[in-house]
């Protein structure tokens, strides 16, 4: 049986929202120097259809983050909820939260 511990269960979904903002910002870094190339090359249409697909899949990525907001929220109640729990049979119990 494994047993986690209570910084794990606080600190398991933090990892992977930094993972999407992290992505979501690269997107728009990237938006943003692509925009800046076509408007400085306009004669080259290269930049622009690259700005327009970094744009989409940026999109797309907020699009992903605001539908999973909800399950997020769900989560982090449920997860505080646990760590109430957790607190109290180990102040119940006399044994050390860590």
């Amino acid at each position: 049986m494994t047993f986690y511990t209570i910084d794990y269960i606080k600190s398991q979904d933090n990892m992977t929202n930094i993972i999407h903002w992290t992505v979501l910002g690269i997107l728009v870094f990237a938006g943003i120097v692509l925009a800046f190339m076509y408007f400085k090359h306009q004669h080259k249409g290269r930049y622009r259809d690259l700005a327009i697909l970094v744009l989409l899949v940026g999109l797309f990525t907020i699009g992903l983050q605001l539908q999973n907001m909800n399950g997020i929220k769900q989560v982090d109640a449920k997860k505080s909820q646990l760590v109430d729990i957790l607190n109290d049979v180990a102040k119940k119990e006399n044994v050390p939260v860590d």
